[in-house]
């Protein structure tokens, strides 16, 4: 079975969105698994919600991650980190002196 292809909505056409497949939400969802495989295999889909385009599905390319992560540092949206290191290790916990906690409560809980 092959994911749904709309019918061609001139008004969507451009050069890019030309060569993808169009498919709404409801089917998408319906077959997402088969869809899936086909964007593995290099397909790419523009989803349409009531005929409209809202999102794209296309492959995974690992330098997109990178084009994105530069555009947040020039845009001062993200900080890269200085240097890799490991977290520190937290302090041991303050030994506990005096009265708990539980026998202040009962105390004021036997006053009412």
């Amino acid at each position: 079975m092959r994911c749904k292809q709309e019918p061609f909505d001139k008004g969507l056409q451009d050069d890019y969105s030309s060569y993808m497949k169009k498919t709404n939400i409801t089917y998408m969802k319906e077959q997402l698994s088969h869809c899936i495989k086909q964007v593995r295999e290099g397909e790419e889909y523009i989803i349409l919600d009531r005929q409209k385009p809202v999102a794209v599905l296309r492959p995974y390319r690992a330098e997109d991650s990178s084009d994105e992560r530069d555009s947040l540092v020039a845009e001062g949206l993200l900080r890269p980190a200085e240097e890799s290191r490991s977290p520190s290790p937290l302090p041991p916990p303050i030994p506990q002196t005096g009265r708990s906690l539980s026998s202040y409560i009962e105390d004021e809980r036997s006053e009412r």
